[in-house]
């Protein structure tokens, strides 16, 4: 089979019976430099040996691709393992609901919410977040965090790995109230979570609480003084006494009905003659006479900011006086209360005849969680405080042990609310 490359000088490969037997053989021609052909080379094997090399090749291939396909299925359910185990064990129904939930959450939370990475990276922001910095219309994701919240706290806490909570930061005019985590994942920190609020609206809510709470106590006060009337009516209804009964029952009313009249007549503020109302019936309850001064006058402003704080001064400082009077051994416990304004400002002065504070506690009185009564947590006169700065006033205290305590506060007329 050698003619085709000495008679055309080709390249093939032919299959012929050799003396060895069955043999594969190649063949090319030989030329010199001058491209004439000087004669062939053919390189062979037998066929037998082919075939040994495919088994054998067949062979290592099957080995070999059973051993990857093992080691893929040991590699696949080593690698599914660790990511369930990230993932915390959830399926990915599972997750999707939980992202779903998470949007939802974060968009109908009224505090703002931030959180960042390791690289002080935005990775979440919800809209109340976005309101408060600013930035309603901005999607920060990805971006640092100091470009858009400076002073934020964040990246101290990914620092030092300390939580912040209750911490207060200028934001272009307006004091937000910060709480900052460490997240961490195995023992690592991996990123920070920040929740804030804007401490005008803060202070606001808290002042109608605050307020509501004091008339809400004066309104259950009075409620209790009627029920214990109700008990003494239906007593005498019972033994028969019905003129007793009668005659109470229109004291009672009349005697109500001119304290009405006379704390309606000195307090031409509906806001707070109910809340003296109230606490001349919690008076009664803790056996304390509260005298409303006769000097005393208040006018009505208009201004339900003003009203609200007005209330928690003289709400708290009447309950204080009170309870100092109710733990005093003296018969005759009173707390005098005085109420005047003249073109400039408003005076109140509250005065009880009650154990009186230490000299050594005077300088601690307004700070925030102390308390001479273990039973209050010293939020009361520190509150008080807050609201007479707020209204750019005054206050000063005077006492003796054993003889009483004397508040005086000094409001000043036509000035702002300042929250």
């Amino acid at each position: 089979d050698e003619k085709r490359v000495i008679e055309h000088g080709e390249h093939y490969i032919s299959f012929e019976e050799g003396t060895l037997g069955q043999s594969l053989r190649a063949f090319a021609p030989i030329h010199n430099t001058d491209g004439e052909q000087v004669g062939f080379i053919m390189v062979g094997t037998l066929l037998e040996g082919i075939e040994k090399t495919q088994r054998l090749t067949l062979v290592r291939l099957l080995i070999y691709s059973l051993g990857g396909l093992i080691l893929g299925i040991v590699g696949s359910i080593i690698l599914s393992g660790n990511i369930k185990k990230s993932l915390l064990g959830l399926e990915p129904y599972q997750i999707s609901m939980l992202y779903t939930e998470k949007n939802s959450m974060l968009e109908t939370i009224q505090e703002g919410i931030v959180s960042i990475d390791k690289d002080k990276k935005i990775t979440m922001i919800n809209d109340s977040a976005r309101r408060i910095l600013g930035i309603a219309k901005r999607n920060p994701i990805g971006e640092k965090i100091y470009n858009i919240f400076p002073n934020n706290g964040l990246e101290n806490v990914l620092e030092t790995e300390v939580p912040k909570l209750g911490e207060e930061n200028n934001f272009n005019g307006v004091i937000i109230v910060t709480n900052i985590v460490p997240i961490i994942n195995n023992g690592k920190v991996i990123g920070a979570l920040a929740s804030f609020w804007d401490k005008t609206e803060l202070t606001r809510l808290g002042e109608e609480i605050t307020g509501f709470k004091e008339v809400f106590q004066s309104l259950r006060a009075s409620t209790h003084e009627y029920q214990n009337k109700l008990h003494v009516i239906l007593g005498l209804i019972q033994i028969g006494e019905i003129e007793h009964a009668k005659k109470y029952i229109l004291e009672s009313s009349d005697d109500k009905q001119q304290l009405i009249l006379n704390v309606m007549k000195k307090i031409n503020n509906p806001v707070v003659s109910g809340l003296l109302a109230g606490k001349i019936s919690r008076a009664k309850e803790l056996g304390v006479q509260l005298d409303i001064s006769d000097i005393s006058s208040l006018e009505t402003n208009g201004d339900r900011h003003k009203d609200i704080a007005f209330v928690i001064i003289l709400g708290n400082l009447i309950e204080n006086a009170l309870e100092a009077s109710a733990i005093n051994d003296n018969d005759n416990k009173v707390v005098t209360l005085i109420i005047t304004e003249s073109e400039h400002h408003k005076k109140l002065i509250v005065s009880d005849n009650g154990v009186g504070i230490r000299k050594e506690n005077m300088s601690m009185l307004f700070e925030r969680g102390f308390s001479t009564n273990s039973s209050q947590r010293g939020y009361g006169l520190a509150l008080v405080k807050d609201k007479v700065e707020s209204l750019s006033g005054t206050i000063n205290v005077k006492s003796d042990i054993g003889f009483g305590t004397t508040f005086e506060v000094i409001l000043p007329k036509g000035g702002l609310y300042n929250d």
